[in-house]
């Protein structure tokens, strides 16, 4: 049996085992609600597998990501510093032989600086791809809209070793390459669909902002832009995606800062259009 991609900052927290945490960490009660007019996501459980040893009271230990292997080993990659610093958003890449016990430099990837993002995706030939932050080679074409790369890397011996390729992303909207302050990129984990869609998230810093889905046929070589996720004038961020067990998508985004809430949205077809948003209670 597959072992399963474990999503740490996706939609849904439900009984989870992991998370890293600050020096000063104070535990999570023990259940934390969002609650929207459509449902409740709740948090059951928080414990602490990575902490920060202190080294500087702004440090941060964030978007940690966890997979575990075939071959039993735990692979996890984590930012860490502070935030937008010069010397901060560092990416650390450490594996683990004894279910986290210990913890060593992952010889497969080496520490990059934040532009590097391991959201891992299993495709149907049994390889995994992710992206690098940051889309490069970003231009406007003829029909009004934006093109660039998008750095990927792909295993073919379950995280073990990475090979990286470039992959084209089309069809994005001309204000991604006119506005903004450069941040275009794939976002999180990709969904695999009944036939055969690849769907990955796409964001973009632009003034106004954009949160959308992008989809691939050919397995992650390229992209294409598929539609915008919420369309009311809110600065949008990224869009945790789920698949649920009727076929919906539903898609949760962050909108700007640490005050504002957080809202949900909802697509019947495969994601080429979504319904109104819905805003959850609290940030």
């Amino acid at each position: 049996m597959k072992m399963q991609l474990r999503n740490l900052t996706g939609l849904m927290l439900l009984a989870s085992r992991l998370c890293l945490a600050a020096e000063g960490y104070t535990a999570a009660r023990p259940s934390e609600k969002a609650v929207g007019t459509g449902g409740t996501l709740e948090l059951v459980n928080r414990d602490v597998l990575i902490s920060n040893q202190g080294d500087s009271p702004a440090d941060q230990l964030h978007f940690p990501w966890l997979y575990e292997s075939s071959n039993g080993n735990w692979y996890l990659t984590y930012r860490k510093g502070r935030h937008g610093a010069s010397d901060g958003d560092l990416v650390q890449t450490v594996e683990s032989s004894d279910r986290g016990e210990t913890w060593k430099p992952w010889e497969g990837l080496t520490a990059e600086p934040w532009l590097f993002q391991f959201f891992p995706t299993r495709l149907p030939d049994d390889s995994l791809i992710f992206y690098r932050c940051r889309m490069f080679d970003l231009k406007a074409v003829a029909d009004g809209t934006t093109e660039g790369t998008s750095y990927m890397y792909r295993s073919t011996d379950d995280g073990d070793t990475w090979t990286k390729y470039s992959a084209p992303v089309t069809g994005m909207p001309g204000s991604l390459y006119t506005t903004g302050d450069g941040l275009k990129t794939l976002w999180g984990t990709g969904i695999l669909m009944a036939d055969g869609r690849l769907l990955m998230g796409i964001i973009s810093r632009d003034a106004g902002s954009v949160a959308g889905v992008a989809q691939s046929t050919d397995n992650g070589r390229s992209f294409q832009y598929l539609a915008s996720v919420c369309h009311a004038p809110i600065t949008r961020r990224e869009p945790g995606m789920a698949l649920m067990q009727n076929g919906d998508l539903v898609s949760a985004i962050r909108t700007g800062t640490n005050t504002s809430n957080m809202v949900l949205t909802r697509s019947s077809d495969g994601g080429r259009t979504w319904g109104q948003q819905q805003t959850l209670a609290e940030p």
